[in-house]
């Protein structure tokens, strides 16, 4: 996999924009959320500032001037470390549901060789339309910020990655791809085949195509 080291990188630049960007629909006549700040002890203050100095340096956010406020919530992860993220609830009380279809795994039935790749910060690797930026507004014990990515916590998040993934996969659907959100899993009876079958995938996620 040495030829792919690319797709293992951590990304230090936006996605590129393309027609899977996502979009905020709001109801309506909706108002801007504003909610009042929760109190933060002073260790999840420190974490949350850490946090949010380390996505302004990758650049999947910016400084905000926005009429919507979204608070942020810490929790902590079974490995202690402190994750933030931004509490959407009200925001998507006023967005326009849809759904995407899930894939049926019946078709996995009677297959032998399987390889799984979990994407990692999946949500990121897709942009927010630019007129939506603004109602991704989060805010902090120093600031307002806007994502210039797809954040977590967005109620239509899910299908729209999943239209995307469908969207680059779409010659291997069915065939021996199948995707689910943030797993792609790739089947077949042949190991010659399965091999070939990785190395296509994972050129597709560099952004090439396969020969």
């Amino acid at each position: 996999m040495d030829n792919h080291s690319k797709v293992f990188e951590t990304p230090k630049i936006l996605p590129p924009i393309h027609d899977h960007d996502h979009a905020l629909h709001l109801i309506p006549g909706s108002a801007p959320p504003n909610i009042r700040p929760y109190r933060h002890p002073y260790a999840q203050t420190s974490g949350i500032y850490h946090m949010v100095a380390k996505m302004l340096e990758r650049s999947i956010i910016q400084p905000s001037q926005s009429y919507f406020s979204t608070l942020v919530v810490s929790v902590h992860k079974k490995d202690g470390s402190l994750c933030m993220f931004p509490d959407y609830r009200e925001l998507n009380k006023l967005t326009v549901k849809y759904k995407f279809p899930i894939p049926d795994v019946d078709e996995l039935h009677g297959e032998i060789y399987f390889t799984m790749l979990d994407l990692c910060s999946r949500y990121n690797q897709i942009r927010m339309k630019k007129e939506d930026i603004p109602k991704t507004t989060f805010r902090t014990h120093d600031g307002h910020y806007d994502f210039l990515v797809m954040p977590f916590g967005f109620t239509n998040a899910p299908s729209t990655f999943q239209g995307l993934m469908n969207f680059i996969f779409k010659p291997f659907l069915r065939k021996f791809v199948l995707v689910s959100f943030d797993d792609i899993l790739i089947y077949i009876k042949s190991w010659k085949n399965h091999v070939q079958h990785v190395d296509w995938v994972l050129i597709l996620l560099i952004g090439s195509k396969p020969k």
